[in-house]
């Protein structure tokens, strides 16, 4: 029988080499930084900062790594939507 495979085209987890566990590696907390009025980029941003400097400090280089990415992935769109808004004249 041929496996299955999902909407985006990897295995089931059935099939995996390695099964998913919650509960182990790398766990991290946002701290409230602006209070909750803040622009929600600004925010996800700034969480992501703060896991960054947590994953440096356990040690957890590929974690770290891959929310640096994801601080980049987050900074391209808001850098155009707030050029786009300060570029508009009044």
């Amino acid at each position: 029988m041929v496996p299955k495979k999902s909407l985006f085209g990897a295995q089931p987890s059935a099939t995996r080499s390695r099964p998913v566990t919650f509960g182990s590696g790398f766990v991290t907390t946002a701290s409230e930084a602006g209070g909750p009025d803040l622009d929600p980029l600004v925010q996800q941003m700034h969480n992501l900062r703060q896991f960054i400097s947590q994953a440096r400090s356990a040690g957890e280089i590929e974690d770290a790594k891959l929310l640096e990415q994801n601080l980049r992935d987050i900074q391209v769109p808001f850098g155009q939507l707030h050029q786009t808004y300060h570029g508009k004249s009044c």
